[in-house]
């Protein structure tokens, strides 16, 4: 499989050289995707460069496809004022900047040769960040705003930007902060839910993209204030008049999680019949039951909800 990608890596480049480029700028530059390039040229080094054993044709393959970069990268490469010790246009963020703002327009070029170097120094910055902020939440929250990736008065679009696409972050961390009843967190926490786009999905599809993302806390409180954030923003984007309000999306939600944690839920000796999922959520739609025919959750209700949030939910 590895070899195989190698492979596809060396021919794509030989085609498109400029796939490099194409790779920094949409990945790497940004702060919300993974470092594809960064990666794809570990992944050639490992196989150009094998501890031991003989040549072979993906060893030959993989140090051509690094010559490829190099060679682009040499030949394009602005040589102006290189003077400074520090190379090149050395990038240093000296005022507060959004890391999500949009793009400048394609055809001004300075502009965008500033928008990549200040993206990328904020995606290091991000995350360092995020190292420390699962090591001590509050260490790494004053770390954005030492590298002034927050706003002062702080930005709660930027708290929610963080948690949302910041890989590795501790998920029991993020559902914990989301939960909390301060007037700034349940802004952060609606800045989170606005996120997602739910358009076009149904209730326990999209209940589980979200809470994917983090990891219900254990009180309850903190579940309703995090469950009524989704549930508004669900039934905003609903792409139907299935539910009627957002209290029939809110209590549906409860229904699921209920449901999981009946099923996975080792201690729970008599489990919920789908019977008695429909029983209980008899009349929630303003009086009137949820119409199973149109909803994918209700045409076999147990079956797509017994995988749809195995261990999201914290026991």
């Amino acid at each position: 499989m590895i070899c195989s990608t190698v492979l596809n890596i060396y021919h794509f480049l030989r085609r498109q050289p400029t796939f490099i480029i194409e790779l920094y700028v949409n990945y790497d530059s940004d702060p919300t995707f993974r470092n594809v390039f960064e990666e794809t040229g570990k992944l050639l080094c490992k196989y150009a460069f094998p501890t031991g054993g003989i040549s072979t044709s993906i060893q030959v393959q993989a140090f051509e496809g690094l010559s490829i970069i190099f060679h682009y990268i040499a030949d394009n490469i602005d040589k102006e004022d290189d003077s400074s010790p520090s190379g090149p246009y050395p990038v240093e963020i000296t005022g507060y900047r959004p890391f999500w703002e949009e793009k400048p327009k394609e055809d001004d070029m300075e502009a965008w040769v500033d928008y990549l170097r200040i993206r990328k120094v904020q995606k290091r910055k991000i995350l360092i960040a995020g190292n420390h902020f699962n090591r001590d939440e509050k260490k790494g929250l004053e770390y954005l705003k030492i590298s002034q990736l927050i706003s002062e008065p702080p930005n709660p679009q930027a708290y929610a930007y963080f948690f949302r696409y910041t890989p590795k972050l501790d998920k029991t961390v993020i559902g914990n902060y989301l939960g909390d009843p301060d007037a700034f967190h349940l802004q952060v926490l609606k800045e989170f839910t606005e996120t997602f786009e739910f358009a076009g999905m149904v209730l326990d599809t999209a209940l589980r993209t979200f809470l994917e993302t983090f990891r219900l806390p254990g009180e309850s409180q903190k579940i309703q204030r995090i469950l009524e954030a989704f549930s508004d923003r669900f039934y905003d984007q609903q792409s139907s008049d299935i539910f009627v309000s957002k209290d029939a999306v809110m209590i549906l939600c409860y229904s699921i999680i209920m449901l999981n944690t009946d099923q996975h839920n080792p201690q729970v000796k008599k489990k919920m019949t789908e019977e008695d999922f429909i029983k209980n959520n008899r009349s929630i739609n303003g009086g009137n039951d949820l119409p199973r025919s149109t909803c994918p959750s209700f045409s076999s209700p147990l079956q797509p909800m017994r995988s749809a949030l195995i261990n999201l939910v914290q026991q």
